[in-house]
């Protein structure tokens, strides 16, 4: 397993399966820097429609792992 040192303790750096989609769009466009907003990743192609086909194609998905949360 991939772990790394994150503040208040590990995560799990882990392929991301169709049920993180959610918990994805959710970190994605709740950030500060590079933000991207729903509307704009759709612009993009990308929506929680797309994603999953891609996930489980030949694009991989990573998501870091905290005690079962997606952060």
């Amino acid at each position: 397993m991939n772990m790394v040192v994150v503040e208040g303790g590990r995560a799990l750096i882990r392929r991301a399966p169709a049920d993180d989609v959610p918990a994805m769009f959710e970190v994605r466009t709740g950030v500060r820097e590079n933000h991207l907003s729903m509307q704009q990743l759709a612009t993009l192609g990308i929506t929680p429609g797309t994603l999953p086909p891609m996930l489980d194609g030949d694009g991989r998905g990573w998501v870091a792992d905290v005690d079962g949360e997606v952060v």
